[in-house]
């Protein structure tokens, strides 16, 4: 409901720019892919394959179709179905259907790449488009935003004296003191569903996308504002972060259900977890990063060791979409953020529930910190909870309209004060002090 409810803020904002300039000789990956992307994915995809025939991937472009037709014979053009679909003077039969035709430059391409052999110059020939395509350089956002965007990331900086607020295709990052813009970074995914700050403190990742489109991750260069690196790219959304304490490797929760663990220093992929039968939406590691858990639309919690990834415990009792997670300093309980308006405590070794916490609101977003869990509400507010104890042990009062992000910090740097900032679906941004709940600042995150 929430991503259905978002993309009515977003649909009015979308540009994307895709691919390359053409370049001498025909690649597929920068100049095949992202117009067969662009332009016939849609219906030819493998959601949705009409006339039986897909172009997501490069091997299904030469596999025949309902038409009974060859659509691409390598070195010749003229009798490759594709082509003379392409250029067919009957709109009844002309691809794309119902749309513009193609370009003279692009029909062109697609004519040399055929008739040079058809060739693959990607990594993995299984890669669908989607990832096969050069990383987007997006537009620029607008100066000022014409609708509100839901706040759907916040993350202190490292020393505590700014905020990193999640705009359209940016991250915002502001001095809250003055209420004052500092920087716009910006090039960055359409939404953007997680901050993560890295060991050196001046790298981040920011990680989001599109729904069912596209998600990725950006590594930045938070002093420059730079792109060092994309990396975890998928077919659909990223939704949560976490860098493995003390170290560069960063774990990526992704709506298609997977979780990726990457080493950012070398931009490589580490791991592919394959275990949730639904959305990844949170991720945590153990404080010494040997353990890590995950949350899932699946209902399910699961927990997996540190070094070679195999899943060691699951959990299903939430009943419910598992919103958050945590895991204890001794990794012996798991924390979990149902639904159902309960917080789950479980036993790591038989995944046998200890006691729940009843809450009053349902929780969106949660945070787990210093054994206890911090969770945004659909009521605006926010809560502390000490799952041991079972009880509440702070209320931070919203505005009222559902809270769709949270951090907290501590900073050396600001005498030991430690706050708390959530972002809200009405681009409200809010920040406490955590000792005494006193909010002390309130404006629009959006510029």
């Amino acid at each position: 409901m929430t991503h259905k409810i978002l993309a009515i803020f977003f649909l009015v904002l979308s540009t994307l720019a895709y691919g390359e300039e053409p370049a001498t000789g025909v690649s597929f990956r920068t100049q095949i892919a992202p117009i067969l992307y662009q332009q016939c994915i849609a219906c030819h995809g493998a959601r949705r394959a009409e006339g039986g025939y897909r172009v997501d991937k490069y091997g299904e472009l030469f596999k025949v179709g309902d038409s009974g037709e060859i659509p691409i014979e390598k070195g010749n053009a003229s009798s490759a179905e594709l082509y003379l679909r392409l250029i067919s003077d009957d709109e009844s039969t002309r691809m794309p259907l119902d749309a513009h035709p193609l370009s003279t430059e692009q029909i062109a391409l697609i004519r040399n790449w055929i008739d040079t052999g058809a060739s693959f110059d990607g990594d993995d020939i299984a890669d669908p488009l989607s990832l096969l395509i050069p990383a987007a350089q997006y537009d620029d956002p607008p100066a000022t935003y014409p609708n509100t965007v839901p706040i759907t990331a916040v993350a202190f900086n490292d020393d505590g004296s700014q905020l990193l607020v999640s705009g359209y295709h940016e991250v915002v990052v502001w001095d809250y003191q003055q209420k004052k813009i500092m920087r716009r970074i910006r090039n960055l995914p359409q939404r953007i569903h997680a901050i993560a700050i890295a060991k050196d403190r001046n790298t981040i990742a920011i990680g989001g996308g599109e729904p069912g489109v596209r998600g990725e991750v950006r590594v930045i260069d938070f002093e420059t504002g730079s792109l060092v690196g994309v990396v975890a790219r998928s077919e659909d959304i990223v939704m949560d972060l976490a860098f493995r304490p003390n170290t560069d490797q960063l774990a990526v929760a992704i709506a298609d259900g997977t979780i990726r663990i990457v080493e950012c220093e070398t931009m490589k992929l580490v791991k592919k977890i394959a275990s949730h039968a639904g959305q990844v939406n949170a991720i945590a590691w153990s404080e010494d990063g040997e353990l890590l858990a995950s949350a899932s639309e699946d209902h399910s919690t699961k927990v997996f060791r540190g070094d070679h990834f195999e899943l060691i415990a699951s959990y299903s009792g939430d009943g419910s979409p598992v919103k958050a997670v945590g895991i204890n300093s001794e990794k012996t309980e798991i924390v979990s953020l149902g639904s159902e308006k309960k917080l789950h405590r479980w036993k790591l070794e038989d995944a046998k529930n200890l006691s729940h916490v009843e809450l009053v609101n349902t929780g969106i977003r949660g945070r787990w910190l210093n054994n206890q869990m911090m969770i945004a509400g659909k009521d605006g507010g926010v809560v502390v909870v000490d799952p041991v104890a079972n009880q509440k042990l702070k209320t931070f009062e919203g505005h009222r309209d559902w809270a769709t992000s949270i951090c907290w910090t501590q900073s050396q740097a600001m005498k030991d004060k430690k706050y708390v900032a959530a972002g809200y679906f009405d681009g409200i941004v809010q920040i406490w002090g955590f000792e005494d709940g006193q909010l002390l600042h309130q404006w629009s995150g959006n510029p």
